[in-house]
């Protein structure tokens, strides 16, 4: 196979040396795997000035460190700005494809039915079979093309957007009285870019709130499908690579973002000026502020009301310390002038005392100084007793004697009011230790009294020792409050056999209470006749059929003060003292 050589570069030109023919760069290639190249784009353009022209376009100034930097940063924009579109307003004597079809006055009112119902009309009247006309009749091709066009709903809505539209909104504030007349066509015109429907109306003066809250909460949230395409900055078409598309792409998206925020912002405002000018809404906020500062008046006033109850309580109380303080004063006063006309009283009958001693009574043992410390022995009416005794005496000898009959009533009594009051004492002393006795102590007394019965040696010093909290004369104190009791006779009462075993159980020390709470095991003699009769019938009355735990825990609660691990015990020590008798007697 004979390799060929391939020019990438081959044009006819005049200016072209070699006879037409350049040769840029020669390749040996197999013909049948030869690429076809089209001389065609920017690049191509600028080869072609590189080789024809040397450094550049012939009509380019440019140096070469200009040319190297434009390499660098890519195509010239300036090239595509001269595309940009210049946007000029629309032409008066344009026909409104509306209007071509009939629809005037509906305008971009109109819907899908009557456009559909005026292209039929138009079609009946300028159809090219009707006028006998070619199907290039112009007004034939204006009506074909409007009817394309408004059918189309993107075609529609593009077309819409760019016809000539009313965008001025009310500024500043406006008269409540004119607010519906103001604000209503504005509202109603705008409506027509609403992608959602139905668009809720202005309403009147009747309108429910929640329905005005529902208008305005719809238009600050509107959604508008109004296009700006038209305001587009360059055409697409016009591209002549997909870098150049690319960006005219970008600017015009950049463009449509621009208007379609301008447009949020006017609707937004509308609704914000329309929202603030509502007398609805005016008179719904006046509402609110009067119950707000209706509320806050309450409040206020609730507030004083509690401040003033607070104020008159605390200048109750101040008035009442003030008048007990008054009172308290006053019965000091009172007291301590009491006091001291007692304290004159008791002066006075000391010295009458001692004035009577010394006249009436001529006897060493009866002198002024022993009658001196008398006095301080014995209460003022003791002494006015005496004073008496010794006015009534005539002679000496029968005022001493009186005197002395006198002094020795007097210690008598002061002895047996003594007693009595050490018998008081001793009374509550023994009532208030009676009434601290509790559950446990009584419980463990009980318990005490059967294992130590009558007879024991220091019984009760062992009752009070097993107790733990409890004196021996308390305990004698206790068993004399419950002598009468029954069950306590009862306890008294023990069989004869069970002597020996109590005894050799008094022999042993008893464990306390604090190695009871630690874990240690009970003694099982401490059964009382009643528990053991009761566990002898719970044992009848729940038989060895019923499982074990139920059996044992019904047991003991037949069982009073017993649990079920001690009438299991207490079962099995039985037992084995059954056996062993039985063994014995073998």
């Amino acid at each position: 196979m004979k390799a060929k050589r391939l020019c990438l570069l081959d044009r006819t030109d005049d200016d072209l040396p070699l006879g037409g023919s350049q040769q840029v760069c020669q390749l040996s290639i197999v013909p049948e795997l030869a690429k076809r190249i089209e001389a065609a784009g920017t690049a191509f353009e600028f080869l072609y000035n590189l080789i024809v022209h040397g450094k550049g376009h012939p009509e380019s100034e440019s140096s070469d460190e200009e040319t190297k930097e434009g390499e660098e940063k890519g195509p010239n924009l300036s090239d595509w700005e001269k595309k940009r579109k210049v946007h000029h307003p629309r032409p008066v004597d344009e026909e409104n494809l509306y209007a071509i079809l009939g629809l005037g006055e509906l305008g971009m009112g109109a819907s899908d039915k009557d456009i559909r119902t005026a292209y039929r009309k138009m079609a009946l009247i300028y159809h090219p079979d009707k006028q006998q006309t070619s199907v290039t009749d112009p007004i034939w091709l204006k009506i074909q093309n409007a009817y394309e066009t408004l059918i189309d709903p993107e075609k529609k809505k593009k077309y819409d957007s760019s016809l000539d539209f009313d965008d001025t909104i009310p500024t500043g504030p406006v008269d409540p009285s004119k607010f519906f007349e103001v604000f209503a066509p504005v509202f109603r015109r705008n409506a027509h870019w609403s992608n959602k429907r139905p668009v809720p109306d202005l309403g009147n003066m009747d309108t429910p709130m929640k329905e005005v809250e529902k208008f305005y909460d719809f238009w600050f949230a509107f959604d508008s499908w109004r296009d700006f395409s038209h305001l587009d900055e360059y055409n697409l078409d016009e591209a002549e690579n997909r870098y150049e598309r690319r960006y005219m792409e970008k600017e015009n998206k950049k463009k449509k973002a621009q208007e379609l925020k301008k447009e949020k912002q006017r609707i937004f405002s509308l609704a914000e000026l329309a929202q603030a000018s509502d007398p609805r809404i005016l008179a719904k906020r006046r509402e609110e502020e009067e119950a707000r500062a209706r509320i806050k008046a309450e409040k206020q006033a609730k507030k004083d009301k509690q401040k003033a109850e607070i104020e008159e309580r605390i200048r109750k109380e101040e008035e009442e310390k003030l008048a007990k303080e008054r009172e308290e004063a006053e019965r000091k006063a009172r007291e301590e002038e009491a006091r001291k006309k007692e304290a004159e009283r008791q002066r006075n009958l000391r010295k009458e005392f001692i004035r009577l001693l010394e006249e009436r009574v001529k006897s060493r043992e009866f002198d002024k100084f022993w009658g001196q410390e008398y006095v301080k022995r014995i209460s003022p009416e003791e002494i006015a007793a005496l004073n008496e005794i010794l006015q009534a005496a005539a002679k000496d000898e029968e005022t001493v004697g009186i005197l002395r009959d006198g002094v020795g009533r007097l210690e008598k009594k002061k002895e047996e009011e003594k007693k009595a009051e050490k018998g008081k004492d001793a009374q509550k002393k023994v009532e208030s230790t009676m009434a601290k006795w509790n559950e446990e102590e009584v419980a463990k007394f009980y318990k005490a009294v059967s294992k130590f019965p009558v007879g024991t040696k220091n019984r009760w010093d062992c009752i009070a020792t097993y107790i733990g909290t409890r004196t021996a004369n308390e305990v004698i104190e206790k068993a004399k409050e419950l002598s009468n009791n029954s069950s306590m006779r009862g306890l008294e009462k023990q069989p004869p056999q069970q002597q020996p075993a109590q005894a050799q159980t008094q022999a042993r020390p008893e464990p306390k209470v604090e190695e009871a709470k630690n874990g240690a095991e009970p003694n099982q003699s401490d059964w009382s006749q009643e528990q053991q009769a009761a566990l002898e019938a719970a044992l009848r009355k729940f038989p060895n059929t019923i499982e074990a735990k139920e059996r044992w825990g019904k047991i003991a609660e037949c069982v009073p003060g017993k649990t079920m691990k001690e009438c299991v015990d207490r079962f099995k020590e039985l037992r084995a003292m059954v056996k062993n008798a039985g063994g014995n007697a073998k």
